[in-house]
């Protein structure tokens, strides 16, 4: 979470691409998805920038 905050004072955003059912699951438990933005691959990401 630390790079996330850095990130974002700096002005930029972070985001996760290709993330596995098991590490989303996680993300959903400890509420960080709500957070980050999620893509299934990288090029959605890349696309969504």
């Amino acid at each position: 979470m630390n790079f996330y905050v850095s990130a974002e004072k700096g002005g930029r955003r972070m985001a996760l691409a290709g993330v596995s059912e098991r590490i989303g699951a996680l993300l959903d438990l400890t509420r960080v998805k709500s957070l980050l933005r999620v893509f299934p691959t990288v090029a959605e990401a890349e696309a969504a920038a």
